[in-house]
């Protein structure tokens, strides 16, 4: 179900639990009952202390509750006797002991789904999103947001679980005062009320020192993602002390807005046990100089009247930190929304097997507010051959990549793939028969297997060992310490760029592509490796399309078209010619 449809089916609820039940994983209901079960049998042993104290006191169990108690135990044939009393109110607190036994194993395990399925929330749009939408996000953002706000929205939940529980709890209490007195059940509510008045503001300033400081590591995390990609460059040009400044003012900006948040929790709790101490002992002052309660009845009133006001402190403490914790949940909602909100057409035509060209008519492209960074490109990519397309910086080669795979769309013109539009293909459908390289291919912390595979288990080690000596990376493999099963570092950091480069280009050749698109894919490798490679790809059985940006020498001498774009514009130069200009 939707999220929005899971919080509308929660609108009675305020604000703060409508938020945080309404999440994917929660629920609510089944929480709730146990709740309600526990409160119950934890009323039921308090409201035995009556007649037990009656009896230890003397002074009978005829009044109000007692005698309904006592009335009670009569119709189910219990003895008055105080063995049995007492047994009856110890095992009405094991009872209760044991169901928020129970709804905290509920609240915790759900509390780790709300977690997790927020996490694949955010990811699976983030992956169904546009191509720009996703380029625009900064690394760190949303690396703190899987990773720390996720975290948040979970303990979240079991505040928020805690604020029902609390406020159950005070149900259950209050209940029980009004069976003692109902005058005693107005007073609890009324120093309940005033506490919560008087403190109100808290929580109102909780909630906005929340989002500020959720803003604030978001931006954080943001800035450390990149400063550690940036790190060598930093150190190597000797910036680190006007750097660290820089990040040491987000830092202090950050610790500001945590400290307030920390100084409004402490005060809250501070000021709650003065006012509370306060309002309770004027409470019990009252309830024995003018509401004419017997002794034991005075004893569980202020049992009762203790935990009443006690619980109410609590529901506004949790209340407080759902505040808090809320705004990571706004924030990730929010991430989800966006990319939602930019998510790629889905469905269209099967695609065609690229058995004929691949077509670029008139195609043009710019970016939102920019100049086009193509224009007019008249392209055909012969089927089954190598196209090298070569450029300077800057030219569009990569747009003109991102055209082809259909993570950009044209701002003008149209792509067809064996004469039908690319525009009315499954984008999805289209990518499944594509293998790419990127010109700085990233590998994940995981094994050399996984890496190749991306965790399919339905790739045979026959076709990856195939892909590894198409990509000239089978023998490297091999002599690792635990072969497939070795784990790579992060982004690959255990192997050399050459290695990285082989790896990735197996990793495009798994799934007998009918589309290679390769980004500089041989620049880290030797002239001999890079030209073995060349010719174990012309050599691949139902040999696919290759598109292939690069300036190497070796895939000059295997392309059956020579590509060159400049100024956003793309001129087919053949063979020859670029022979001609090597020479």
């Amino acid at each position: 179900m939707p999220l929005k449809d899971r919080i509308a089916r929660l609108r009675l609820l305020p604000g703060e639990l409508r938020s945080f039940f309404g999440m994917p994983g929660s629920r609510p209901w089944l929480v709730l009952a146990c709740l309600f079960l526990a409160s119950s049998a934890e009323g039921v042993g308090l409201a035995s202390l009556l007649p037990v104290l009656a009896v230890i006191t003397g002074e009978g169990g005829s009044s109000g509750l007692g005698a309904r108690v006592l009335a009670l135990f009569a119709h189910f044939g219990l003895a008055a006797e105080f063995g049995v009393l007492l047994a009856v109110v110890v095992a009405a607190l094991l009872v209760k002991a044991a169901l928020m036994i129970l709804s905290y194993r509920i609240i915790t395990g759900t509390a780790t789904a709300v977690t997790a399925e927020l996490r694949k929330s955010l990811l699976a749009a983030l992956l169904a999103a546009r191509w720009p939408h996703f380029v625009r996000q900064p690394v760190g953002r949303l690396a703190n947001a899987m990773g720390v706000e996720a975290l948040r929205c979970g303990d979240g939940y079991v505040v928020a679980a805690n604020l029902f529980v609390f406020a159950i709890q005070s149900l259950a209490y209050l209940t029980l005062a009004f069976l003692v007195s109902w005058r005693l059940a107005l007073l609890a509510l009324a120093v309940g009320g005033l506490l919560i008045l008087l403190l109100s503001g808290f929580v109102r300033r909780a909630r906005r020192e929340g989002r500020k400081s959720t803003r604030h590591s978001a931006g954080m995390s943001a800035l450390f993602a990149d400063t550690l990609a940036g790190i060598k460059a930093i150190r190597a040009m000797g910036r680190e002390t006007v750097f660290l400044a820089c990040i040491n003012r987000h830092i202090d900006r950050a610790r500001r807005a945590l400290r307030r948040q920390a100084a409004d929790r402490e005060t809250l709790a501070s000021l709650q046990e003065g006012v509370l101490a306060l309002l309770l002992g004027l409470g019990l002052f009252v309830a024995h100089r003018h509401f004419g309660l017997s002794g034991a009845e005075l004893v569980v009133s202020a049992l009762v009247l203790l935990r009443a006001v006690a619980t109410i402190n609590k529901v506004q403490k949790a209340w407080q930190a759902t505040s808090q914790y809320r705004a990571s949940l706004e924030h990730l909602e929010e991430l989800i929304a966006e990319a939602r909100a930019m998510a790629e057409p889905v469905g269209g035509l099967p695609p065609p097997p690229l058995a004929r060209e691949l077509r670029l008519e008139r195609v043009g492209f710019a970016y939102p507010g920019s100049e086009p960074v193509l224009r007019e490109i008249e392209l055909v990519i012969p089927a089954g051959r190598v196209t090298v397309v070569i450029g300077p910086s800057g030219a569009g080669k990569t747009t003109l990549v991102d055209l082809v795979l259909g993570l950009l769309d044209p701002t003008t013109g149209r792509i067809l793939v064996d004469g039908l539009p690319l525009s009315d293909i499954d984008r999805q459908a289209w990518r499944r028969l594509v293998g790419y390289v990127p010109q700085d291919p990233v590998l994940l912390h995981a094994s050399v297997r996984e890496n190749l595979t991306f965790g399919d288990p339905e790739v045979q080690e026959a076709e990856i060992l195939e892909a590894l000596e198409r990509a000239e990376a089978l023998a490297f493999v091999r002599a690792l310490p635990e072969g497939l099963d070795t784990l790579v570092g992060e982004r690959g950091a255990a192997l050399s760029g050459g290695q990285r480069q082989r790896l990735a280009l197996a990793r495009a050749l798994i799934g007998r592509p009918r589309l290679l698109v390769l980004d500089e894919v041989t620049s880290a490798l030797d002239g001999a490796t890079e030209r073995r490679i060349c010719d174990n790809l012309r050599s691949l059985p139902q040999r696919p399309t290759i598109l292939a940006v690069t300036h190497r020498p070796a895939w000059l001498a295997v392309a059956d078209q020579i590509v060159e774009v400049i100024d956003g514009r793309a001129v087919s130069r053949g063979v020859a010619a670029a022979a001609g200009n090597r020479d």
